[in-house]
């Protein structure tokens, strides 16, 4: 059986729809789950890799979970038959695992001129991501809290990065995968990045002082 969670018959969704009905030929049961990154954490990277909005692998991202592990490298397979996949930002952090048991597959793909991240991993890999120590959905919540706080001290209209955040966060919370509430939501992040001392889109580094999280 395949699970599609929280995905709406939109402009994205094709995405899922092709994945799901590839996965269902080659009869590889499966969830696919999506996030849009959020605001905090977009403005987070950017800082801290000196990119844009559009540059970012990860502002859109989808996550295949498979019941085995080696339904990973099929899926994986699957994908590289479908998408123009970058090669050099392929990670397996299966066979490489992060220091903290973080297991999964990474991918990226371009679509719609928009590079996607794919994760693909099992159940149990994705219980160890989600639930033991390689979770750190707590650390982003802290980090999102500490850079609001980092940018009021810098001279920036603090009423207007706010006012802009949380209209940002408000398209994310309804976000219903449409091409057009995208682009909404990337001119947002762009017009925040223009703001905070941004030259073409691009923040500097030395704005803003990060601890590296390692994502």
């Amino acid at each position: 059986m395949l699970i599609m969670q929280g995905i709406n018959t939109n402009d994205l969704h094709n995405i899922i729809a092709a994945i799901s009905t590839k996965l269902y030929k080659a009869n590889i049961a499966a969830e696919i789950h999506y996030r849009l990154k959020s605001p905090c954490s977009v403005l987070k990277k950017i800082f801290k890799k000196a990119t844009t909005v559009k540059e970012l692998k990860d502002l859109i991202a989808f996550r295949i979970i498979v019941n085995k592990k080696e339904d990973c490298y099929k899926v994986l397979d699957i994908i590289y038959n479908i998408y123009s996949v970058d090669v050099k930002k392929f990670k397996d952090y299966i066979t490489n695992p992060k220091d903290n048991g973080y297991r999964s597959l990474h991918v990226i793909i371009n679509i719609y001129k928009r590079n996607i991240e794919i994760q693909i991993r099992s159940r149990e890999m994705h219980n160890i991501a989600e639930f033991g120590t390689a979770n750190h959905d707590e650390y982003k919540k802290t980090q999102e809290t500490r850079l609001r706080k980092l940018l009021s001290n810098y001279r920036f209209n603090t009423a207007y990065i706010n006012i802009n955040i949380n209209n940002a966060y408000n398209i994310l919370s309804r976000f219903n995968w449409t091409m057009s509430q995208l682009l909404a939501y990337e001119q947002i992040l762009e017009n925040l990045c223009h703001h905070l001392d941004c030259r073409n889109g691009t923040c500097e580094k030395r704005k803003v002082d990060y601890p590296s999280d390692g994502f």
